[in-house]
């Protein structure tokens, strides 16, 4: 991701599976500091448990202001 300003946030990652509105995966990284214009890569790894059901899972990225105020973008 890219900030278009200089910023602090928390960054969300959330892995939905097919027809779910709530996560099955989620994590986030608090008081994420960006400078203006710098590209920032998240690598996050999902332990995915046997028993979790087949089919075509979406990753949400929300970016907040820290501690979870109001959504700056996703």
């Amino acid at each position: 991701m890219t900030s278009a300003t200089a910023a602090t946030a928390l960054v969300d990652i959330e892995v939905r599976a097919p027809s779910s509105t709530l996560p099955t995966y989620q994590v986030w990284l608090d008081d994420q500091s960006f400078a203006s214009q710098e590209t920032r890569a998240y690598r996050v790894a999902w332990d995915v448990p046997a028993d979790t059901a087949p089919g075509t899972y979406t990753v949400k990225i929300g970016v907040f202001a820290p501690g979870w105020q109001a959504l700056q973008l996703e």
